[in-house]
């Protein structure tokens, strides 16, 4: 902004002046242009030196001294528009130097007195002087008030981020408690709740199922570098105590922890729910890849059938067990029943590729 002031009203000014302080002025104004010219060359490509305060203010004391020569420069000048755009650019410019842009407008105006007094000062030089000064004062209360503001708004920015952060924190922790008490629940919670109600005989089937429970609560199914057989894990569902199961997977099923636990704990909820609900505790389990390549697993009974709307908020058996667990997963859950007709629990994993996906869009989410 100065230099788009400087530089063409010094060439106005070379144009006004009479021929005897031509060439002076022609001279101030190539003196100014080229200093104008270097410091912002020097402010693109690194931050204004302290030794930047002592050459302005000698190119200032040069161009207002100058009316001792050339005489009084009043309002329409080239000098005074040089005076009258320093005092209000100066605060900005030492952005980091406070004292240096108010050291530079009271050397401007002090030098454009002095000047004006050496050539014989006009009736005009005190409210000039005073407007400068006003001028300068209100141009750094702006830049204040600027500063302030975008501190304030930076702070609030923070403390939002922070707030976000802390959020996504909880969040995170709330899921990884929701999934770990989930899991207890479909394994050794289950297990001991069949065993203090007394309806079944614990004597057969207890110690393959504790030891299978034993084995999914030391696994970690959050991980995604190891891979497990679905096929294997559904199969030890076989001799589920309580329901007679009638099998078909066809595998290898291999796909990552995460989502093959999600569907054996699914489905071993869902079993039990047939076992504590359905009334015909007959189920058929099958299991296999599609067409597309897709993982698909059904369990299908004959029993009373429900309507899975009218089920309680705080029954997790379907909602967290089932749908949200495998929805975690990055899979997908669903259950259709009505009475009377039986219950469908479906889980559908996507193909190999679509899970490397979702990988690579984790990992990059995490180095961000």
């Amino acid at each position: 902004m100065r230099n788009a002031v400087i530089v063409p009203s010094g060439a106005f000014g070379v144009v006004a002046v009479d021929t005897n302080g031509a060439l002076a002025t022609a001279c101030l104004v190539g003196y100014a242009a080229a200093w104008c010219a270097f410091q912002t060359y020097w402010r693109f490509r690194r931050p204004p030196a302290d030794w930047f305060i002592a050459a302005e203010g000698l190119m200032l004391v040069s161009v207002t001294l100058s009316q001792a020569y050339l005489g009084p420069q009043t309002v329409g000048s080239w000098t005074f528009a040089v005076v009258a755009i320093t005092t209000v650019t100066c605060h900005f410019e030492w952005v980091h130097r406070p004292a240096g842009g108010f050291i530079v407008a009271i050397l401007s105006i002090g030098s454009y007195a002095l000047g004006n007094l050496l050539s014989g000062p006009d009736q005009g030089l005190v409210g000039h002087c005073l407007g400068f000064a006003v001028q300068s004062f209100l141009a750094w209360m702006s830049f204040a008030l600027v500063r302030t503001s975008a501190r304030a708004a930076d702070r609030i920015a923070e403390r939002a981020a922070h707030r976000r952060r802390e959020a996504a924190v909880a969040a995170a922790r709330r899921a990884a408690e929701l999934e770990d008490l989930a899991m207890l629940h479909d394994t050794a919670s289950t297990t001991l709740l069949m065993v203090s109600s007394g309806t079944l005989d614990s004597a057969g089937w207890l110690p393959d199922r504790a030891r299978r429970d034993l084995e999914v609560l030391g696994s970690v199914p959050g991980t995604v570098a190891r891979d497990v057989d679905l096929s294997s894990l559904l199969e030890t569902l076989r001799e589920y105590p309580g329901v007679p199961i009638r099998l078909d997977v066809r595998g290898p099923l291999t796909i990552p922890a995460k989502p093959a636990f999600a569907i054996f704990l699914g489905a071993q909820e869902a079993l039990n729910n047939v076992r504590q609900h359905a009334g015909d505790t007959d189920a058929c389990l099958c299991a296999g890849r599609d067409h597309g390549g897709r993982v698909l697993v059904e369990l299908r009974d004959l029993g009373r059938g429900f309507h899975p709307a009218d089920v309680p908020a705080h029954r997790r058996g379907i909602s967290g067990s089932i749908m949200a667990r495998m929805s975690a997963a990055h899979g997908f859950a669903q259950v259709v029943s009505r009475p009377g007709a039986g219950t469908t629990v479906r889980w559908i994993w996507p193909t190999d590729e679509g899970w490397d996906q979702h990988v690579d869009r984790a990992d990059r989410t995490t180095a961000a």
